[in-house]
């Protein structure tokens, strides 16, 4: 990989446009209620930011698709630590669950559910999945792990890369107390696994199959309180 494709100026100037591109969905779609024109406005965003991503590198930076962070090397291998992840990652939400139950008398699995999710409209439904599953997930692991982790790596230790990643990522997810554990597990979770394959399809694919997790228990809870 060409290690000065990513210098100060043009990290910065990624990370600028993906922060206007969090607002511009904010102001285009303020209500708190996800409805299916709020993922819509979502998505034409998602789907505009990456083009730009991906303009940017190949053609005005010059670069390739090993600089957008994805590798066909050694595959089998990190897609064996996704999956080792996954279940590890599992346990620890079992485990966090547990203790917060057990100790604090705090149910956490009502809090991961989305109880408005209209499961029903179909066509809401592939393209709550398509969001959440990949477009989101796209643009997140591109920033997050990709820009803003391996920035922060360049200048500091593991440790304090993958703690301000992740707390950056939690925080732009969920500001609330308790609500701020499973995305600050997750960042963590996503950053060691980027750290240690050094190929964003990792990271990638474990973040999608936890929102898809995420999806199928309000999916299953809606279907059983209907």
């Amino acid at each position: 990989m060409n290690e000065n494709i990513f210098n100060v100026k043009r990290s910065l100037l990624i990370i600028l446009i993906f922060f206007i591109n969090l607002t511009a969905i904010s102001i285009l779609s303020p209500s708190e209620e996800l409805t299916y024109t709020s993922l819509k406005i979502i998505n034409v965003f998602h789907i505009l930011y990456l083009l730009i991503f991906f303009h940017l590198v190949i053609f005005k930076w010059k670069g390739t698709w090993k600089d957008l962070g994805f590798y066909t090397e050694n595959l089998r291998h990190d897609i064996k630590c996704v999956f080792y992840f996954i279940f590890g990652f599992g346990g620890i939400i079992l485990f966090i669950m547990a203790i917060s139950f057990i100790f604090f008398k705090i149910n956490i699995l009502p809090e991961l559910v989305d109880y408005n999710l209209p499961i029903k409209d179909y066509k809401y439904m592939i393209l709550y999945f398509f969001t959440t599953i990949f477009s989101a997930v796209l643009v997140e692991e591109l920033v997050f792990r990709h820009i803003i982790y391996r920035s922060l790596r360049n200048k500091l230790n593991v440790f304090l890369s993958i703690l301000i990643t992740s707390f950056i990522f939690a925080s732009l997810h969920l500001v609330s107390g308790l609500n701020l554990i499973i995305p600050m597990t997750g960042g963590i979770l996503f950053a060691i696994l980027y750290e240690m394959t050094g190929n964003l399809i990792a990271p990638v694919i474990m973040h999608a199959a936890g929102n898809l997790a995420l999806t199928l228990i309000s999916v299953f809870y809606r279907i059983n309180t209907l």
